[in-house]
């Protein structure tokens, strides 16, 4: 699972990623609130990891921001702030639990498992995001800076898988599997033909996302600079 590390304590930063690459997760580790939300945007995580210390409100702007913009993954908030009151404002914020340090490193790995395993909270939006883009899951429309289209049950497919791996790489043969079914004569022909009815679309709405081609590999979605 890939993990996004939100911590203004490099060395406690640094601990808790051993920890957490010893249990056989990705780290990715970010020092201030604007990393916080690049990374969160552009990349599919299992959970995120936010220090209170990370801004002078206790991390709660950072908390506020990643909520605001739909970016939906669950966030593990870790504090020295120990007051009822702290706790649930921060809970109340979007956090989906709060650990007081100083705390063991089984708790930590536990809290960590528990809030893996819950449901994608992102359907609660019934959207997912990347970048600049939105997809609607009730009604297959991608929507950016308030404008729209629709997709087509196969672009839409592909979107969502799409969006739901981020930056990863998403192989033509699961593509094929997950987008045509495991029997499927499709042929990796198909694919290009969608991706670049997707391309076009995403150019339509004016984004800063487009999908990126491995050769031989696969797809990815990637900002455009």
């Amino acid at each position: 699972m890939r993990i996004l590390m939100a911590c203004g304590e490099k060395a406690l930063s640094q601990r808790l990623a051993l920890l957490l690459m010893k249990s056989n997760h990705i780290v990715d580790e970010v020092g201030t609130p604007e990393d916080l939300l690049g990374y969160a945007e552009f990349a599919a995580y299992g959970v995120i990891v936010l220090d209170t210390n990370l801004t002078p409100d206790n991390g709660f702007g950072a908390l506020k921001s990643l909520r605001k913009n739909k970016i939906a993954f669950p966030v593990l908030l870790i504090s020295d702030k120990r007051a009822v009151a702290d706790r649930v404002e921060g809970l109340d914020l979007g956090a989906d639990d709060y650990l007081c340090k100083p705390f063991s490193a089984d708790e930590f790995l536990a809290r960590v498992r528990a809030l893996s395993r819950r449901k994608d909270k992102a359907l609660e939006f019934d959207t997912l995001s990347f970048g600049d883009i939105f997809l609607d899951l009730k009604t297959n429309e991608l929507i950016c800076n308030e404008h729209v289209v629709r997709l087509g049950l196969k672009e839409f497919q592909i979107m969502k898988l799409l969006i739901g791996n981020g930056r990863q790489i998403i192989g033509r043969e699961r593509l094929v599997s997950e987008v045509w079914g495991s029997d499927s004569p499709a042929e990796y022909n198909n694919i290009e033909v969608y991706m670049s009815f997707l391309r076009k679309k995403l150019a339509k709405l004016g984004s800063r996302v487009t999908i990126r081609s491995i050769r031989g590999i696969g797809y990815h979605l990637m900002p455009v600079k």
